[in-house]
Protein backbone atom coordinates (compact mmCIF):
# COMPACT_ATOMS: atom_id res chain seq x y z
CA UNK A 1 0.00 0.00 0.00
CA UNK A 2 1.16 3.25 -0.95
CA UNK A 3 2.03 6.10 1.68
CA UNK A 4 1.26 8.73 -0.25
CA UNK A 5 -2.40 7.17 -1.01
CA UNK A 6 -4.24 10.14 0.93
CA UNK A 7 -2.09 12.72 -0.89
CA UNK A 8 -3.08 11.09 -3.90
CA UNK A 9 -6.47 11.07 -2.97
CA UNK A 10 -6.69 14.83 -2.30
CA UNK A 11 -5.00 15.90 -5.49
CA UNK A 12 -8.07 14.03 -7.08
CA UNK A 13 -9.55 17.10 -5.97
CA UNK A 14 -7.67 19.64 -8.54
CA UNK A 15 -9.68 18.21 -11.18
CA UNK A 16 -13.11 20.14 -12.35
CA UNK A 17 -14.08 16.70 -13.72
CA UNK A 18 -13.58 14.77 -10.76
CA UNK A 19 -14.73 17.82 -8.64
CA UNK A 20 -18.32 17.67 -11.32
CA UNK A 21 -18.44 13.78 -10.70
CA UNK A 22 -18.31 13.73 -6.93
CA UNK A 23 -21.10 16.03 -6.94
CA UNK A 24 -23.09 13.94 -9.27
CA UNK A 25 -22.55 11.02 -6.72
CA UNK A 26 -23.36 13.65 -3.90
CA UNK A 27 -26.78 13.35 -5.44
CA UNK A 28 -27.09 10.16 -6.11
CA UNK A 29 -26.46 9.14 -2.78
CA UNK A 30 -28.72 11.45 -1.33
CA UNK A 31 -31.55 9.64 -3.98
CA UNK A 32 -30.09 6.33 -3.23
CA UNK A 33 -30.35 7.04 0.72
CA UNK A 34 -34.63 7.77 0.37
CA UNK A 35 -34.46 4.24 -0.92
CA UNK A 36 -33.47 2.99 2.79
CA UNK A 37 -35.64 0.55 4.50
CA UNK A 38 -36.08 1.63 8.75
CA UNK A 39 -36.41 -2.50 10.01
CA UNK A 40 -35.92 -0.60 13.65
CA UNK A 41 -34.14 0.86 15.83
CA UNK A 42 -31.37 -1.32 15.39
CA UNK A 43 -31.88 -2.21 12.09
CA UNK A 44 -31.83 -0.67 8.12
CA UNK A 45 -31.51 -1.89 5.14
CA UNK A 46 -29.44 1.13 2.83
CA UNK A 47 -27.88 0.78 -0.66
CA UNK A 48 -26.13 4.13 0.20
CA UNK A 49 -23.04 1.95 0.56
CA UNK A 50 -22.38 1.31 -3.21
CA UNK A 51 -21.94 4.92 -4.00
CA UNK A 52 -19.12 5.29 -0.77
CA UNK A 53 -17.63 2.38 -2.98
CA UNK A 54 -17.66 3.91 -6.12
CA UNK A 55 -16.30 7.41 -4.70
CA UNK A 56 -13.73 5.60 -2.80
CA UNK A 57 -12.75 2.68 -5.53
CA UNK A 58 -12.32 6.18 -8.25
CA UNK A 59 -10.83 9.05 -5.91
CA UNK A 60 -9.34 7.55 -3.25
CA UNK A 61 -9.56 7.36 0.51
CA UNK A 62 -9.66 10.78 1.42
CA UNK A 63 -12.28 11.96 -0.60
CA UNK A 64 -13.91 8.56 0.05
CA UNK A 65 -14.14 9.78 3.82
CA UNK A 66 -14.98 13.39 3.27
CA UNK A 67 -18.02 12.50 0.56
CA UNK A 68 -19.12 9.97 3.19
CA UNK A 69 -19.36 12.04 6.37
CA UNK A 70 -20.61 15.41 4.83
CA UNK A 71 -22.58 13.29 1.98
CA UNK A 72 -24.47 11.43 5.21
CA UNK A 73 -24.92 14.19 6.92
CA UNK A 74 -26.39 16.18 3.88
CA UNK A 75 -28.89 13.12 3.00
CA UNK A 76 -30.07 13.04 6.66
CA UNK A 77 -30.82 16.36 6.60
CA UNK A 78 -32.56 16.24 3.38
CA UNK A 79 -34.48 12.99 4.36
CA UNK A 80 -34.23 11.71 7.69
CA UNK A 81 -34.24 8.65 8.90
CA UNK A 82 -34.03 7.28 11.96
CA UNK A 83 -32.48 9.39 15.16
CA UNK A 84 -29.67 11.79 14.14
CA UNK A 85 -26.14 10.52 16.02
CA UNK A 86 -23.07 12.18 14.42
CA UNK A 87 -20.88 8.64 14.97
CA UNK A 88 -22.41 7.24 12.57
CA UNK A 89 -21.49 9.90 10.09
CA UNK A 90 -18.07 8.55 11.82
CA UNK A 91 -18.97 4.81 10.05
CA UNK A 92 -19.51 6.33 6.68
CA UNK A 93 -16.06 8.23 6.83
CA UNK A 94 -14.87 5.10 7.71
CA UNK A 95 -16.97 3.03 4.77
CA UNK A 96 -15.19 5.93 2.55
CA UNK A 97 -11.82 5.18 3.78
CA UNK A 98 -11.85 1.38 3.36
CA UNK A 99 -13.03 1.36 -0.32
CA UNK A 100 -10.23 4.16 -1.04
CA UNK A 101 -7.70 2.43 0.68
CA UNK A 102 -8.74 -1.32 -0.89
CA UNK A 103 -10.29 -0.13 -4.30
CA UNK A 104 -8.10 2.99 -5.37
CA UNK A 105 -5.35 2.22 -7.97
CA UNK A 106 -5.45 -1.31 -7.40
CA UNK A 107 -6.26 -3.67 -9.75
CA UNK A 108 -9.79 -4.45 -8.92
CA UNK A 109 -11.82 -8.08 -8.96
CA UNK A 110 -13.98 -10.45 -7.17
CA UNK A 111 -11.63 -10.80 -4.75
CA UNK A 112 -10.85 -7.52 -3.47
CA UNK A 113 -14.44 -6.85 -3.43
CA UNK A 114 -15.00 -9.28 -0.94
CA UNK A 115 -11.73 -9.07 1.39
CA UNK A 116 -13.34 -5.21 1.26
CA UNK A 117 -16.72 -6.38 2.43
CA UNK A 118 -15.35 -8.53 5.08
CA UNK A 119 -13.29 -6.17 6.39
CA UNK A 120 -15.65 -3.69 6.50
CA UNK A 121 -18.55 -5.64 8.39
CA UNK A 122 -16.40 -6.47 10.88
CA UNK A 123 -14.83 -2.58 11.46
CA UNK A 124 -17.75 -0.97 10.84
CA UNK A 125 -20.97 -3.10 10.48
CA UNK A 126 -20.03 -5.33 13.26
CA UNK A 127 -18.09 -3.30 15.79
CA UNK A 128 -18.54 0.54 14.78
CA UNK A 129 -21.99 0.65 14.28
CA UNK A 130 -23.03 -2.06 16.93
CA UNK A 131 -21.34 0.23 19.51
CA UNK A 132 -22.61 3.12 18.61
CA UNK A 133 -25.94 1.65 18.27
CA UNK A 134 -25.29 0.56 21.80
CA UNK A 135 -24.29 3.89 23.10
CA UNK A 136 -27.18 5.49 21.45
CA UNK A 137 -30.09 3.37 22.81
CA UNK A 138 -28.48 2.29 25.97
CA UNK A 139 -28.13 -1.49 25.58
CA UNK A 140 -26.04 -4.15 25.65
CA UNK A 141 -23.02 -4.57 22.88
CA UNK A 142 -23.03 -8.29 22.84
CA UNK A 143 -26.31 -9.02 22.97
CA UNK A 144 -27.25 -6.85 20.04
CA UNK A 145 -24.26 -8.23 18.33
CA UNK A 146 -25.01 -11.66 18.84
CA UNK A 147 -28.33 -10.68 17.41
CA UNK A 148 -29.74 -8.86 15.14
CA UNK A 149 -26.41 -7.03 13.66
CA UNK A 150 -24.58 -10.19 12.82
CA UNK A 151 -27.62 -12.02 11.44
CA UNK A 152 -28.82 -9.39 9.07
CA UNK A 153 -24.60 -8.63 8.26
CA UNK A 154 -23.87 -12.23 7.46
CA UNK A 155 -27.06 -12.36 5.10
CA UNK A 156 -26.28 -8.63 3.16
CA UNK A 157 -22.49 -9.55 2.59
CA UNK A 158 -22.78 -11.88 -0.25
CA UNK A 159 -25.55 -9.62 -1.94
CA UNK A 160 -23.48 -6.58 -1.17
CA UNK A 161 -20.32 -8.45 -2.95
CA UNK A 162 -22.74 -9.11 -5.95
CA UNK A 163 -23.64 -5.68 -6.11
CA UNK A 164 -20.22 -3.47 -5.82
CA UNK A 165 -18.92 -6.07 -8.64
CA UNK A 166 -22.01 -5.46 -10.99
CA UNK A 167 -22.04 -1.71 -10.09
CA UNK A 168 -18.81 -1.04 -10.78
CA UNK A 169 -18.25 -2.78 -14.06
CA UNK A 170 -21.19 -0.82 -15.43
CA UNK A 171 -19.46 2.19 -14.09
CA UNK A 172 -16.04 1.31 -15.94
CA UNK A 173 -18.20 0.76 -18.93
CA UNK A 174 -19.77 3.99 -18.75
CA UNK A 175 -16.35 6.19 -17.93
CA UNK A 176 -14.80 4.23 -20.49
CA UNK A 177 -17.33 5.09 -23.00
CA UNK A 178 -16.84 8.56 -22.31
CA UNK A 179 -13.43 9.30 -21.22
Amino acid sequence: MKVNIFKESLLELKSIKNLSLIAFFLGFLIVVNFLTIEVSGFCSISFGFIVICLVGWMFGPFVGAMFGFFGDILSYMIHPVGDFFILYAVSVMVDGILYGLFLYKNKFNGYKIVLTQIVRDILVNFLLNTYFISIQYNCSFLKLLLTVRIIKNIIKMPINCFLIFFITKFVKKILKKKL
